[in-house]
């Protein structure tokens, strides 16, 4: 998965030499305001990461994401709340983190890569 439409997409989602994570927090995206907010990635994402790229997700939750479990929220009053079994609802998990974070690790595991080079930030 990794590198299979890279040449589509431009590599200027961060900074290029971040080397830690502290440092990707106060990336300024004048076009995107929301990248310091706290984002959640729903279930489809965290079950694309893991079951297609695993290591994203491990190194994610290494670096402070958490999954989310939707079933653990659902009110046991609700109707047919008594019914829901875990077992089918294991790929309903948000992961939340910062989109920074998201897009740090994403970077690094993608240049960890021997197929994948760097290529200097595009301008907006």
């Amino acid at each position: 998965m990794y590198g299979g439409d890279s040449g589509r997409y431009p590599n200027a989602l961060v900074p290029a030499h971040t080397p830690h994570l502290d440092a990707a927090t106060g990336w300024t995206r004048p076009t995107v305001p929301q990248v310091q907010h706290a984002h959640g990635f729903l279930g489809l994402a965290r079950c694309v990461l893991a079951r297609r790229l695993p290591d994203v997700l491990a190194a994610l939750l290494a670096h402070g994401a958490r999954e989310y479990h939707q079933w653990n929220w659902l009110p046991p009053t609700a109707a047919g709340a008594e019914s829901v079994d875990p077992a089918r609802t294991a790929d309903l998990v948000t992961l939340g983190c910062r989109r920074t974070t998201f897009e740090w690790v994403l970077r690094r595991c993608a240049l960890a890569q021997p197929r994948l080079g760097q290529r200097a930030p595009a301008r907006w």
